[in-house]
């Protein structure tokens, strides 16, 4: 039996209606958890004995990284499954709030609650919200990019080698878009102009060789193109670029021949 297990964000979980988020709530509206039947990575169910889908709109990377090791942890034998990690935007993070008992995102600055927290009964919302505030204003956003970009990278060090050690190795990273596509910061650091380009200009030599160090530990050979790259003609508005219907088609199309060429189905 081989599992199809996809995360990231609304780019994986799907857009539009379906998750509209309340401003400032942390709410979604309309939205019954599942992700859209529409969605890459259900068009892949015929390919595989199972497919899950645990990407959540305004996930972060720290929310990817705990949740995909949660569920290859609760799994007994992971050799079996493919998994691909969408990433998203640097600058979301997530925090536990123990009071509530609910994990809880930021996004730009909204509050993002967990797909397990967003409809949990018996949360001060309101007061939940203060701390989300509080949190985002004094905590989330106070690191440099610098520092931003060496904690993703160190969390994929991470994974890579938890991956590793559960001889998991059927693994593809996508993104986004280029803003968080890794091949980006490698040409970076190669000394390729782009948006990586001028936060790596001028960065000490030690903290360089750290970059170079972890990068040197993740697979560059798991790293394949991001999804508003092959979307961007197939996309939800002239204003909103999530990929709709036809760009999850797309991305599904180009994902499964990723995975052929590689031997994974």
């Amino acid at each position: 039996m081989t599992t199809l297990y996809t995360n990231g964000c609304s780019f994986t979980h799907g857009h539009r209606d379906h998750t509209m988020i309340l401003h400032e709530s942390g709410l979604k509206m309309h939205d019954i958890k599942q992700d859209a039947p529409w969605a890459w990575p259900r068009r892949l169910e015929p390919v595989f004995d199972a497919v899950v889908n645990e990407a959540w709109s305004g996930g972060s990377n720290h929310r990817i990284f705990r949740r995909s090791i949660e569920y290859l942890t609760n799994q007994s034998d992971c050799t079996n499954h493919v998994i691909v990690l969408q990433f998203t935007d640097l600058n979301r993070s997530e925090w536990y709030d123990n009071d509530s008992q609910t994990w809880a995102g930021q996004l730009n600055h909204r509050l993002i609650y967990d797909d397990r927290s967003w409809n949990k009964r018996g949360i001060n919302r309101d007061f939940n919200k203060k701390k989300g505030k509080h949190n985002i204003e004094n905590c989330a956003l106070v690191g440099s990019d610098l520092q931003i970009l060496m904690d993703f990278l160190m969390q994929l060090s991470a994974f890579e080698r938890y991956c590793e050690s559960r001889g998991i190795s059927k693994i593809l990273y996508t993104a986004m878009s280029s803003q968080c596509d890794l091949s980006e910061i490698v040409m970076a650091v190669n000394g390729k102009e782009n948006d990586f380009r001028s936060l790596l200009h001028s960065v000490s030599s030690d903290d360089r060789a750290v970059i170079n160090a972890l990068l040197s530990q993740i697979r560059s050979d798991r790293v394949v193109m991001p999804i508003a790259r092959l979307t961007k003609k197939h996309v939800e508005s002239a204003t909103d670029g999530h990929p709709n219907e036809q760009g999850h088609q797309v991305f599904a199309e180009y994902i499964q021949t990723q995975m052929r060429d590689r031997g994974f189905i």
